[in-house]
């Protein structure tokens, strides 16, 4: 790689384990890198310690070890939990904030690419988890902004985006018809199974999931024979794919590590193609990175329906360039918790402002006057105004605009006017 040259990286965080990837222009796809040394292994054991006294931090087996031999080092319990609830993390009667403890982690971890090329610079950066907890996000947005790492090279997403944007950066006759994926993780097994809608214009995408982790989870491993779980995934798999046209079977978690459940598989594969791995959302996660960045234009005809992407592009009324007509403040398909946008401009003759919002997945429209009232009367042309437009959740989107005035001849009040749009209504 030539020095100077960005990354585009992609990471899976889970409670147990990570894997970092980035992706490789010469081979068209992400690369995983080797982040346990010890073990020479792409994922890393999310387990941690610290030592009280010194402040020093231990990850993976490490930790393990230097817990076991010093009474000073205590192991990090529950770390993703406490992050989820924002409650501090108590190590041998100390007290730590989990985004401190957050920081320490990536500042290890994003170290490793460093190994993979020294003079590169992070492009964009996507980390999935299983769900995005909005605390567990905040936490990790604040944990990488310590590094340098600011929002616009950031974004966290589910597993179910992160599987989307890796079944639809293959091949196309394998996402032709639905996708199915088995995800057997710590918690059991989870079915997610895509649907892309081409009738519709964006072309919707989405993901169902199927929660089996009280019929299948690693617990049964200690109390059951093989032939037991093969019977009880296959049963499961049946009823999944009963009537449903798969082209793609995607296997992966650490239940299906090794080799029980074969033999089911095999047999799923008649007539549809599979694959077992276990870096699919790692993957998904930089070939998200790629698209986020604007390297391709491969997913801009897809809009993905997830209980963390918005429905309505929020757009306002303005005279730009000399033409007047709709500017796009927020669009439909972002993820809520980072659609934030604002835009200054100037009032000409009024004391409205026009706000037009689409429900993209619905077909449908609304127009919305904001009137300002009480605004304090100026030349025209002379009020400076801020509009913003963020969600506070998927489905409420609150837009605000604030009187700046007009530089040193008109001070600004600092008056706000807002309205509350709920998207599902329109």
């Amino acid at each position: 790689m030539e020095a100077g040259q960005t990354l585009l990286v992609g990471m899976d965080l889970c409670r147990d384990f990570s894997q970092i990837s980035c992706y490789n222009n010469n081979i068209f796809e992400p690369v995983n890198l080797i982040t346990d040394m010890i073990n020479d292994s792409e994922m890393i054991s999310m387990k941690m310690a610290v030592n009280v006294n010194t402040g020093e931090w231990f990850f993976g087996e490490e930790a393990v070890d230097n817990a076991a031999f010093f009474e000073e080092v205590g192991m990090v319990e529950d770390l993703f939990d406490r992050a989820v609830s924002s409650k501090p993390v108590e190590v041998l009667g100390v007290k730590i904030k989990t985004v401190d403890i957050f920081e320490k982690f990536f500042r290890k971890y994003l170290s490793q690419l460093k190994r993979y090329n020294p003079n590169a610079t992070i492009k964009k950066l996507v980390i999935t988890v299983e769900d995005t907890n909005i605390n567990l996000v905040s936490t990790i947005f604040e944990a990488l902004l310590r590094l340098g790492l600011n929002r616009d090279r950031v974004s966290v997403i589910d597993h179910s985006q992160s599987y989307v944007y890796y079944a639809l950066s293959q091949k196309k006759e394998l996402w032709m018809n639905d996708v199915a994926l088995f995800d057997f993780g710590s918690d059991g097994l989870k079915y997610y199974q895509i649907s892309v809608d081409r009738k519709h214009r964006p072309i919707t995408v989405s993901v169902g999931m199927t929660d089996y982790t009280q019929r299948l989870n690693l617990d049964l491993f200690k109390t059951v024979y093989v032939e037991q779980l093969r019977y009880i995934f296959e049963t499961i798999a049946r009823e999944c794919l009963y009537k449903q046209i798969v082209s793609t079977i995607y296997v992966t978690g650490k239940g299906f590590e090794k080799s029980w459940a074969d033999s089911v598989i095999k047999e799923l594969c008649v007539g549809r193609r599979a694959f077992k791995g276990q870096n699919l959302f790692c993957w998904g996660a930089c070939y998200a990175a790629r698209s986020l960045a604007g390297e391709t234009d491969h997913f801009n005809d897809f809009l993905f329906l997830s209980k963390d992407v918005v429905k309505g592009t929020v757009q306002v009324s303005a005279c730009t360039q000399a033409k007047y007509g709709p500017v796009s403040l927020i669009n439909a398909g972002e993820l809520w918790y980072e659609s934030d946008n604002s835009l200054d401009f100037i009032l000409d003759d009024s004391n409205e402002i026009e706000i037009i919002v689409k429900n993209e997945f619905k077909n449908t429209r609304a127009n919305y006057i904001i009137v300002l009232e009480g605004l304090k009367k100026r030349p025209n042309k002379a009020t400076r105004l801020r509009l913003r437009a963020r969600y506070i959740d998927n489905d409420s989107c609150v837009v605000t605009v604030k009187d700046l005035g007009f530089g040193e001849f008109f001070a600004g009040t600092d008056r706000v006017w807002e309205k509350v749009i709920n998207i599902s209504s329109i």
